[in-house]
C-alpha cells in the first residue's frame, strides 16, 4: 500500500483502501479503572507494527499514531485518540495525557519491544505491555470491527 503525508513528526500512513480510513486504524478503549485496550484485526496490527517498524529504522525521535475514535466504546467509557511515541533515555513510561492520547516514552529498545508485542501469535489473541503509570492490553480480533459498531 502506499504510504501518505502527514504532518513533521508523524510515521507515514498507510493508504487506506476503498472501505475508509477507518479499515487501518486500531481503536484504544479506556475506562476510569483498569487499563486501556488497543484492539484491531489481525492486519490492522501488523499494519501498526509496519508504521512502528518504519518509525524505529528513522532518526525521527517522536511520532503519531491516530487510533480511530468513531461509534461507542462501550463498555469503556471513552476512545483515545491514538499513540504519541518518543525516543527517550531511561525507563520506559507509558501515561494518558490530558488531551486524551496514549503517551509512550521509551528507549530505542523498548520501542522496538513494544512494536514487536503488536504482533499478536494468535488467533483473536491479547497481550500486555507492562508499564507505569499504566499498562495497555493488545487485542487482535477478527471480528473487529463488524460485531463492535454502533
Amino acid at each position: 500500500m502506499p504510504l501518505v503525508p502527514t504532518r513533521t513528526g508523524e510515521a507515514p500512513l498507510l493508504a487506506a483502501h476503498s472501505g475508509g480510513v477507518s479499515s487501518q486504524k486500531m481503536r484504544i478503549f479506556n475506562s476510569p479503572t483498569g487499563d486501556p485496550m488497543l484492539l484491531g484485526t489481525e492486519s490492522q496490527l501488523r499494519a501498526l507494527h509496519a508504521r512502528f517498524d518504519a518509525f524505529t529504522k528513522s532518526s525521527e525521535v517522536d511520532a503519531t499514531f491516530t487510533a480511530e475514535t468513531s461509534g461507542s466504546p462501550s463498555p469503556y467509557s471513552e476512545f483515545l485518540c491514538g499513540i504519541r511515541v518518543a525516543k527517550t533515555i531511561g525507563e520506559p513510561r507509558l501515561s494518558i495525557s490530558s488531551d486524551r492520547w496514549l503517551e509512550l516514552s521509551a528507549s530505542q529498545e523498548d520501542v522496538c519491544r513494544f512494536k514487536d508485542m503488536l504482533l499478536i501469535k494468535e488467533s483473536d489473541g491479547h497481550t500486555h505491555w507492562y508499564c507505569k503509570p499504566v499498562s495497555l492490553i493488545i487485542e487482535a480480533d477478527s471480528t473487529w470491527p463488524c460485531h463492535h459498531e454502533s
